[in-house]
């Protein structure tokens, strides 16, 4: 798989509603409505922008977690079901970390 054009995480929300890495402005999300008011809308909009990068590599996981259980069921090795086990928890880490981060929760 080739390396992704995207700028790598982690990414995080500044309170001017900025995305990006600490160095590298990513996306503006205006977390404000038309009265100037910060909207729970726009700031769960900015969180979930952030976790993108965490998202893609969830992503690349739960492919690879499909491969090794395809490779498993093709021919019941130990080995395979091993690299199949280890696969689905690397999958669980990474999506239960990006939900967390896209929900504020970290």
């Amino acid at each position: 798989m080739s390396k992704p054009e995207f700028t790598p995480g982690p990414w995080i929300v500044r309170s001017s509603g900025e995305v990006g890495t600490t160095d590298e402005l990513t996306a503006v999300v205006f977390p404000v409505d038309d009265t100037g008011e910060k909207t729970p809308a726009a700031e769960a909009n900015a969180r979930l922008i952030a976790a993108a990068p965490e998202m893609y590599e969830a992503l690349v996981a739960g492919v690879a977690m499909r491969e090794a259980q395809a490779a498993y069921f093709l021919d019941r090795s130990r080995e395979n079901l091993i690299a199949s086990k280890e696969a689905e928890r690397a999958f669980d880490k990474l999506a239960r970390a990006a939900l967390a981060l896209a929900r504020g929760e970290r």
